[in-house]
């Protein structure tokens, strides 16, 4: 409509006109009379997820499942949407720091903050990365660090590899993904999709 010069006013009035639609229900299709806007509401009300199982061994995709219904959703969860992966990241720091440093999984390091200073990172501020619940204090082996996603101890390792290393292990595991060269990637900032 937009391409057709059509006034906002015009649009708003056609979102809102009810139209007869047959809409997804978790009990099946359902015939209804809603407005354009109405269905959409409807429609954000839905968890929207896919899902992807993979043998480890060999690759082989077992299961896909891209939406919970393709006739009224095309869209693919599995490919197309991307998300923040978050501490899912992390192991990737930790493969780099092993393959870059030769740290070992029993490397001991001190659970304490790090600061990412602006000037060195190219940062807008520093950036100090917390712990869940703060908590701080004594030493973890890396084994054990990654096991409990200890944000301190990723920040660590990020700053002795550098995000570039990070991005470019990230690249030959397979992530093709928009993966900045920024620190916060440690902590899973990177949109990636499922597949």
């Amino acid at each position: 409509m937009r391409n057709r010069n059509t006034s906002d006013i015009e649009i708003e009035e056609v979102f809102n006109l009810p139209t007869q639609m047959n809409v997804f229900t978790w009990n099946g299709g359902v015939d209804t009379l809603l407005s354009p806007m109405d269905s959409i509401l409807h429609y954000k009300h839905l968890l929207q997820t896919g899902l992807m199982s993979m043998d480890p061994q060999t690759g082989y995709i077992k299961a896909w499942v891209g939406g919970v219904n393709h006739h009224y959703f095309k869209y693919d969860h599995v490919k197309e949407s991307k998300r923040q992966v978050g501490s899912t990241f992390k192991p990737l720091v930790y493969a780099t720091a092993i393959d870059q440093h030769n740290y070992s999984p029993c490397m001991k390091v001190s659970n304490v903050q790090v600061i990412f200073e602006k000037e060195t990172w190219d940062l807008e501020e520093d950036w100090i990365p917390r712990n869940s619940g703060e908590k701080y204090g004594g030493e973890l082996n890396l084994k054990d660090a990654l096991a409990n996603s200890v944000n301190t101890i990723t920040a660590y390792l990020m700053k002795q590899v550098g995000p570039k290393k990070v991005r470019k292990m990230a690249r030959a595991m397979g992530l093709n993904g928009r993966i900045p060269p920024a620190p916060s990637i440690c902590l899973g900032t990177p949109d990636v999709s499922v597949f």
